[in-house]
């Protein structure tokens, strides 16, 4: 496809990428079906999700900048995809005996759990002999023979065991990663962070020299992007790229030395000027800089938080002086019974881990969402395929019908390994799947569909499998452009909203004119009295009286019995 593709789209959108660890092949395909006729105001995602989302913003801060080829640049980086993956998780040496097990282990699972039976049976079969020749003839010739055998057999399983124990406790040391992210072996392959930075340069710029884009450029050309991170230190997820506004955090450039690329590092060190200075107790040789501003903050750093999935690939420490305790302490002054405290309660240097924005929220399809939407916000995934849908048909979906995908599936759990899973996939998932399945959101969701053996972690993906879930998305982009109905999603949308809207504003009136409005009138404030001038605290009041009195607005409320399921609630919740 050359660039005149994509030089004339008629319309916008926005976008929101799944996270699928290497099955997120099938983005590209997708999005450069898209780009023939949309826009890309808004791009989101989160772990592999966030470098499709990073390539289509590079490519459409390109076409933005009157330069088209980027899309068409994005289609050959990614092409080489095939060819690249297996050298991309690049382990450190100590890891490598056993990531070379891994992936032995993944391209033959049959084997594994074969030569797992085997030792098993044969370590059971030589204790049974032993056992027998002791009872039935103590002084056989045979019977140390097989007791050297048992012990033999034990020892090397147990050496094993203990080689793969001694190698795992290693990882808390290097942030629970077996892979930096970084090259690990010099004059060879690319690896992960290595590719991913230059792609992104690539695409944007179409040349070298230019500085790491930034968040900031991007959207200086009209282009927005997100990506969602996990705050494993603080259990809570953060939006990318407002980290550094959250939170007063920062980062040492030796250990980011690590996982980025010189030019990343120099560039935001010379972004933050100054280190920070240094805390009494603070480890030796840390030199920490203040985390650039939204606007400065590379693409790739973005990414590469996303992207730290558990065990492969290292979490990405930052330092914040963690204020809780003296907030804790300073809050119980003058109370009839504070707390005591065994150690001084000033703010402590704490070292914070981020790592894959899958953990928290794996779908963020509430990226760009918007009562009344003037543009549809797609938003890709990956689902697992049914066994009863052919393997050999179409894997792409888009619902059409007023019910499509309003039913969430139920999956058999079959084992230990499956409930685990079915655990773990509920605590982090409920909210992405239960929102998925919303009227006005479901029929932006557009699903490919892949079996067992085509997705998840699969390291060493063999090429054709790789070309093959490529067309999987552009399939899926092609069903997106054939089957979205843009006026049914609003029509779809407005119903459900109005359901949310009446509901709230009968509460909101109840309460007002229960007691909550004369109380509010009469209350003298002990907190934020600064924040309000008299003048506004009026004006504050007299609003939310008038919000209140909406209620007479849906007065007599219209049955929702035909309206769309599931309903909706609109609550106040933190920003993420």
């Amino acid at each position: 496809m050359t660039a005149d593709a994509y030089a004339r789209p008629t319309d916008d959108c926005d976008l929101v990428l799944k996270g699928g660890v290497t099955s997120g092949v099938v983005y590209p395909q997708a999005i450069l079906a898209l780009a023939r006729r949309y826009r890309f105001c808004s791009i989101g995602g989160t772990s592999v999700g966030a470098i499709a989302a990073a390539f289509a913003a590079a490519a459409e801060f390109a076409r933005r900048r009157g330069d088209p080829a980027g899309f068409e640049r994005l289609d050959v980086a990614c092409a080489e995809l095939p060819r690249l993956m297996p050298g991309l998780f690049q382990p450190k040496p100590m890891f490598r005996p056993l990531m070379t097990l891994i992936r032995w282990a993944q391209r033959r699972p049959r084997a594994l759990a074969g030569v797992g039976l085997a030792v098993t049976a044969l370590v059971l079969l030589l204790a049974a002999s032993g056992a027998t020749l002791s009872w039935l003839s103590p002084q056989s010739p045979a019977l140390p023979l097989v007791c050297g055998a048992l012990f033999a057999a034990l020892a090397l399983c147990g050496a094993g065991a203990a080689w793969v124990g001694v190698t795992a406790a290693r990882l808390p040391a290097h942030d629970f990663g077996l892979c930096p992210g970084g090259a690990t072996r010099p004059g060879g392959p690319p690896a992960l962070t290595d590719w991913v930075h230059a792609t992104i340069q690539h695409i944007a710029f179409g040349r070298e020299g230019e500085p790491p884009l930034t968040f900031g450029r991007l959207r200086e050309a009209g282009v927005e992007l997100k990506m969602v991170v996990t705050n494993l230190s603080m259990r809570r997820p953060h939006t990318l790229p407002g980290l550094g506004e959250d939170l007063p955090l920062m980062f040492d450039a030796g250990e980011w030395g690590r996982l980025f690329p010189a030019e990343v590092v120099d560039f935001l060190t010379e972004e933050a000027a100054d280190p920070v200075a240094q805390d009494p107790g603070a480890p030796r040789g840390l030199v920490l800089h203040q985390l650039p501003s939204a606007s400065n903050m590379p693409v790739i750093v973005g990414v590469r938080m996303s992207l730290a999935f558990p065990f492969l690939l290292a979490a990405v420490p930052l330092w914040l002086r963690d204020r809780w305790l003296n907030q804790l302490s300073l809050d119980q002054v003058g109370a009839a019974r504070p707390m005591r405290y065994r150690a001084p309660t000033t703010a402590r240097l704490r070292r914070i881990l981020i790592s894959d924005g899958g953990i928290s929220s794996n779908f963020p399809i509430h990226f760009f969402d918007t009562l009344f939407p003037d543009r549809p916000t797609f938003a890709l995934g990956i689902d697992a395929l049914d066994p009863a849908i052919d393997p050999d048909g179409p894997r792409a979906y888009v619902p059409r019908g007023a019910e499509g995908a309003s039913f969430m599936p139920a999956r058999d759990i079959g084992g230990f390994a499956a409930f685990a899973a079915a655990i773990l996939g509920a605590a982090k998932d409920w909210q992405d799947l239960l929102a998925g399945s919303m009227p006005g959101q479901r029929e932006r969701i557009a699903r490919v569909f892949l079996s067992p053996e085509e997705g998840g972690l699969s390291l060493d993906m063999p090429a054709e499998l790789s070309r093959r879930l490529m067309a999987y998305g552009g399939a899926v982009g092609q069903a997106v452009l054939d089957d979205f109905d843009f006026a049914e999603h609003r029509w779809r949308r407005a119903l459900s909203v109005y359901g949310v809207l009446q509901g709230q504003a009968a509460g909101a009136r109840a309460g007002w004119d229960g007691g909550f409005g004369a109380w509010l009138s009469d209350y003298t404030p002990r907190t934020y009295v600064r924040a309000l001038a008299p003048a506004s605290r009026e004006a504050l009041n007299a609003r939310l009286a008038a919000f209140a009195a909406l209620g007479e607005i849906f007065d007599p409320a219209l049955s929702l019995s035909e309206f769309p399921k599931p309903r909706g609630v609109m609550r106040i919740t933190p920003r993420v």
